[in-house]
């Protein structure tokens, strides 16, 4: 989105004071000290790190002497979580919500040429319910929970100057399949007589495409354009068009531009659907932290740089976890041509007011991210969290809240509740599920689950069962014939089979982390309360030492780069599990990141690769090789027979596939019968069988096979 207004950015240094009682005036305060924003204040001093409460900012502003005959609006794009707003003493407004855009209005406080003081009391509570009207817990607040609070101004501030007559929303709705654009402008009071708004699409190669002017009397303007040609918004070819709206009223022009891109996102058949084509989702669960600001992404570029990351390693989606993303977030993923798989917020405990707070926050997210294409999921519910699944009172809002979200979310698709284990879905476009196995220990449960999934089970739904005992999970009591649907279930069995939370850990870099300064980042300090302390990564060295593994691996690199390279060999092995079976339509590795003292990431926390991309992109790749892999070490004199599948989720049939074998060792014998001569989207099926004789062996080795696949029609 880019609004042509004069504005000044509000970003930089402020003066910050807690306000520990909720007791004093900004004039009986004292200890101001100097902060950033936007940036959780958490993120900005040890002393900080895990404050709630209240907090006072403060800075000077000054009206430029050229800005007559305008409006002045200040513009926030979060603040966690009430923000109450002052100019000069007078008090202008004040908003709720910490994941939202709002504006404020002072024009009749301010003056061209002139300095003013700009007040904000930002209140965000904890869970002392002696002290708050609503406490954290019947908030939205996502893995605050987990990692620690984030509360302040933590998106940009910016003053607009505007004109008397401006465009508040611009809402873009494609069409691909008619070459439709529908457009609808939305003015922030009703226009005056005579006003015109002349409206401007601009296609991908920077060709107008479209213009009109027409007269605008009303405050809210739909137009349905139809173009001739359309290019579709596409992973590889993220094409976009813009929109430029502008709006001449009394004498004044407004300007408001917005991108879209041509997408369509389905399911049918099993299957997600992008474009018409069949689309294996391949995603990462992201957290959405950073190294230094927490929740406040270092800059536009940066989020560009990762998501080409996530591309590179194989991937075209990222699940967006339990947090309503800064908007730069998704604008990267629309150019860079990444899917974002979006959710809300969870709160702890369930009230009625606290579950309309939510769906009213869901709804605002994606009017303000309808625009985006890369926005193809949203989810009420993870795991869930905030809710009692036992509860009918909570399962009846549930599936009302479903029915509520998915009329006015257009294409996307909606999901009710993210399952896992003892809990379920009820009404979803997607039967996802959660899913946790230790490699290599636990490769046959692992692979037990897959292919109880891949069934479509009826554990996955909402099902009345008997309590279970502690730690029970309910797809060990098989994937069929035990149960009644609960009243609320309404499964089509159409929808695509998603494991969408899945991985293993593996040790990051400590010099990659700790960089020049060679000190421990801040979030070494996280975790000593979880898991009675296994997680705390402060001392890691220390404990690396004492536990005597130094004998085994020399040093804490060498060790963490061993675990790096088991967690590579352990996300193969289960992607490759999951590729076995066509009727499981994609996956979403937990996660794309470390984030504090988690270490299950692709990336760490600093976005340095801790596995190898190429190896990443092969196992995520539309075409993927399966071995299998059951028998182990192969000894000398050994003949093994290894029955070799494809998976192929690629948009065209490889009609002529051939196969091409080679090995390290020429003393190892090889030969391969193929079996299959041509392959379909949307199969997984065999490709041959490979012989191998290792009679000619004199002694033990490393040996590395590979295996090619290609279309010789290509």
């Amino acid at each position: 989105m880019s609004i042509q207004r004069p504005y000044l950015s509000l970003d930089g240094t402020w003066q910050f004071v807690l306000d520990p009682n909720n007791d004093s005036t900004p004039e009986a305060l004292s200890a101001w000290r100097s902060i950033d924003v936007p940036s959780p204040w958490q993120a900005q001093g040890d002393d900080l790190r895990f404050a709630q409460g209240v907090a006072w900012y403060r800075r000077r502003i000054e009206i430029p002497t050229g800005w007559i005959d305008l409006r002045y609006v200040l513009c926030f794009g979060a603040v966690d979580h009430l923000a109450e707003i002052w100019v000069d003493q007078q008090f202008v407004g004040s908003h709720s919500g910490g994941y939202l855009p709002f504006e404020v209005d002072i024009t009749n406080v301010v003056r061209a040429g002139a300095s003013h003081e700009l007040l904000v009391k930002v209140t965000d509570p904890d869970n002392d319910r002696s002290r708050w009207a609503i406490p954290f817990a019947e908030l939205p607040h996502g893995k605050q929970s987990w990692y620690g609070p984030l509360s302040g101004i933590w998106q940009s501030v910016r003053l607009e100057a505007r004109t008397q007559h401006t465009i508040q929303r611009l809402k873009l709705t494609p069409d691909a399949a008619q070459r439709q654009i529908g457009v609808q402008i939305e003015l922030d009071q009703p226009p005056p007589p005579n006003t015109k708004l002349q409206l401007t699409i601009v296609d991908p190669q920077q060709w107008v495409v479209h213009t009109e002017t027409i007269p605008c009397d009303t405050q809210q303007i739909n137009l349905l354009v139809t173009l001739e040609s359309i290019v579709h918004w596409e992973l590889d070819q993220p094409a976009r068009y813009s929109v430029v709206a502008r709006l001449h009223a009394a004498g004044q022009i407004d300007q408001y531009q917005a991108s879209f891109g041509f997408r369509t996102i389905e399911s049918r058949d099993g299957s997600l659907w992008l474009n018409g084509r069949p689309l294996m989702l391949r995603g990462a669960l992201d957290q959405d932290y950073y190294p230094e600001n927490i929740a406040t992404p270092p800059s536009y570029e940066f989020l560009v740089a990762q998501a080409q990351l996530a591309k590179r390693m194989g991937l075209n989606c990222l699940r967006c976890h339990i947090k309503v993303a800064d908007p730069r977030y998704l604008e990267a993923a629309d150019e860079v041509g990444l899917l974002v798989w979006a959710e809300l917020p969870n709160w702890q405990h369930w009230t009625p007011d606290g579950a309309e707070r939510g769906l009213e926050l869901l709804e605002a997210a994606i009017e303000r991210d309808w625009n985006h294409p890369s926005v193809v999921i949203w989810t009420i519910i993870n795991e869930s969290w905030g809710i009692d699944q036992t509860n009918p009172e909570h399962r009846a809002w549930l599936r009302s809240a479903y029915n509520r979200i998915k009329r006015m979310a257009g294409d996307r698709l909606v999901v009710d509740n993210s399952a896992c284990f003892n809990n379920f879905h009820l009404k979803s476009d997607l039967d996802d599920y959660h899913f946790y196995a230790a490699m290599p220990d636990e490769r046959p449960r692992w692979r037990e689950w897959v292919e109880q999934f891949a069934n479509r089970p009826s554990w996955s739904y909402g099902t009345a069962l008997p309590a279970l005992p502690t730690g029970t999970e309910r797809w060990r009591l098989g994937a069929d014939g035990y149960g009644v649907s609960l009243p609320e279930v309404e499964r089509s069995g159409n929808e695509p089979l998603i494991v969408s939370e899945f991985g293993n850990w593996g040790l990051p870099s400590l010099s990659e982390l700790r960089g020049s300064s060679g000190h421990d980042p801040w979030w070494f300090e996280t975790g000593d309360d979880w898991g009675d302390g296994v997680v705390y990564p402060h001392g890691v060295e220390q404990r690396f030492a004492r536990l005597g593994l130094a004998n085994l691996f020399g040093d804490y690199e060498r060790f963490a780069t061993a675990t790096r390279r088991a967690e590579l060999e352990a996300l193969q092995f289960e992607i490759e599990e999951i590729r076995r079976h066509p009727a499981i339509s994609g996956y979403v590795i937990t996660e794309f990141t470390d984030v504090h003292w988690e270490c299950n990431g692709l990336l760490d926390m600093r976005r340095n690769p801790k596995l190898p991309l190429n190896g990443l992109a092969a196992i995520n790749a539309d075409t993927v090789l399966v071995l299998d892999r059951d028998g182990g070490a192969l000894y000398a004199g050994d003949t093994r027979r290894v029955a070799v599948q494809v998976s192929h989720w690629g948009a065209a049939t490889l009609e002529q596939p051939a196969v091409r074998v080679r090995i390290s060792d020429p003393s190892v014998s090889l030969r391969f019968e193929a079996v299959q001569t041509r392959i379909a989207p949307r199969t997984t099926v065999p490709l041959g069988e490979l012989y191998v004789d290792t009679s000619a062996i004199q002694s033990a080795t490393l040996v590395t096979l590979q295996i090619e696949l290609w279309d010789q029609q290509r």
